[in-house]
């Protein structure tokens, strides 16, 4: 008798097993990766930016308001990335703003300013506002930037979707808006 009853208490909790099994085995299955934050820590020592324009350009990048005081000069044509960096710079970092002067084969010349430093923690927000990471700036998008503090290459594959009073971010994982 004992053993039928064993065999039957067995046999009741068979299901139970199999569900606690089974939900094991589907949180194991979708259980989230930590991602690794690629915050601007620092100072800006390199960016990337992509050009996107109608005409061949020169692009000459300025550390002053001024534009007495050169960091580099890029030939570009639409859609071709170039990189800055501050190696040969006072402390090896960027100034506050870069000024990027285009001047384009089709006449045009105007001159943008990007912020260029890791966003201070100034007011609420301040993070989103000054971080210049997959924005557009005129006929310049930044791709990529590498501060000293981080000492890694952040780019466009590390920030997600975002709405932004400047432009729109899609990361590669979010292709929708």
């Amino acid at each position: 008798m004992k053993s039928l009853s064993l065999h039957g208490a067995a046999k009741s909790l068979l299901p139970l097993l199999i569900l606690v099994l089974f939900s094991t085995t589907l949180s194991a299955q979708f259980t989230t990766c930590e991602t690794q934050e690629c915050e601007c820590e620092g100072d800006i020592v390199e960016m990337t930016l992509y050009y996107f324009g109608d005409h061949s350009a020169t692009i000459t990048v300025y550390r002053n308001q001024a534009q007495t005081q050169m960091v580099d000069q890029f030939m570009v044509n639409d859609g071709d990335a170039f990189t800055v960096s501050a190696a040969g710079l006072p402390g090896g970092t960027f100034p506050y703003y870069l000024y990027f002067e285009v001047d384009d084969d089709g006449g045009g010349l105007c001159t943008t300013r990007i912020f260029s430093e890791c966003p201070p923690n100034a007011w609420p927000g301040s993070d989103d506002d000054l971080n210049v990471l997959g924005k557009t700036f005129g006929n310049l998008t930044v791709f990529s930037y590498t501060s000293n503090g981080e000492n890694q290459e952040c780019d466009l594959d590390d920030i997600e979707q975002d709405w932004h009073v400047g432009g729109n971010l899609v990361g590669p994982m979010n292709k929708q808006l």
